[in-house]
């Protein structure tokens, strides 16, 4: 997620951005355009962090990341898309390592790494019901998420049995009581809705006389698809977390995923 608050910049005193602010979600897929001289390459410079603005801020989410390509159109015999990809450093340093290496378990590790983040298959965007990130709200009720050392962690649960886990969605901080909170999840893979199987919340809470409690009061989590569209798929009330294995405060629930209209 991409936001713009406030946003005022100044070049040689003459406005270009006032007061600007902008919502982007995940997995949308957005234009800028406009005359020349009116700030959109001073907007991408400030996204971008190389220009400081005088007002406001802009905010990625903390998984997210930035690939530019240069206004002129680039020399050499790679292609348009090949250059693109390159801002994907992870990718373009895995594949360039899978030319050279020879260890056969670094090359299992380089294969089974470029299978998870969708390498091979790069060029070619997800199809528009497929999900790229999921979003969940939370609604704290009368005792808090202390953060620290105390924090929520979820996993993703497909249907072919993987998954992927993001711990301490919360990030330390404390959820006080009565907030909304919310969490992003971006998908490394996008997968059809239907894959999603469920959700599994769980607590880092050690219990004894310094351990927290959190009462949730509810859970909702969006599928963003990659058509910009979202859809909800899971919900769930109350539940109290402690540091207890097993019970009705038990420290890890698992939620079901379904389309809910």
């Amino acid at each position: 997620m991409l936001v713009i608050d406030e946003l005022t910049v100044r070049i040689a005193g003459r406005p270009l951005l006032e007061s600007a602010s902008a919502r982007i979600p995940t997995g949308a897929r957005v234009g800028l355009v406009g005359r020349n001289g009116t700030g959109k390459t001073t907007l991408f410079g400030v996204i971008a962090g190389d220009i400081s603005p005088e007002h406001g801020s802009v905010t990625i989410s903390p998984r997210g990341r930035i690939g530019r390509l240069a206004q002129e159109a680039p020399n050499g015999p790679e292609s348009l898309i090949e250059v693109v990809l390159q801002a994907d450093s992870e990718r373009t340093r895995l594949m360039a390592e899978a030319e050279i290496a020879r260890d056969p378990h670094r090359i299992a590790e380089i294969q089974t790494r470029l299978s998870d983040i969708n390498a091979h298959s790069a060029t070619r965007c997800p199809s528009g019901n497929q999900v790229t990130a999921i979003s969940f709200t939370f609604k704290t009720s009368d005792d808090d998420l202390r953060g620290g050392n105390d924090n929520l962690s979820i996993t993703v649960l497909f249907a072919d049995g993987t998954n992927q886990s993001e711990p301490n969605v919360n990030h330390s901080q404390s959820w006080p009581n009565g907030s909304t909170k919310g969490a992003e999840i971006q998908l490394n893979h996008a997968v059809d809705i239907n894959q999603i199987r469920g959700f599994r919340l769980a607590d880092t809470f050690t219990g004894g006389s310094g351990g927290d409690n959190w009462n949730m009061a509810s859970m909702q989590a969006d599928a963003t698809l990659a058509d910009g569209s979202y859809r909800t798929i899971a919900k769930f009330g109350f539940h109290r977390f402690s540091a207890d294995w097993s019970g009705p405060k038990a420290k890890e629930i698992t939620i079901p995923a379904q389309l809910i209209k």
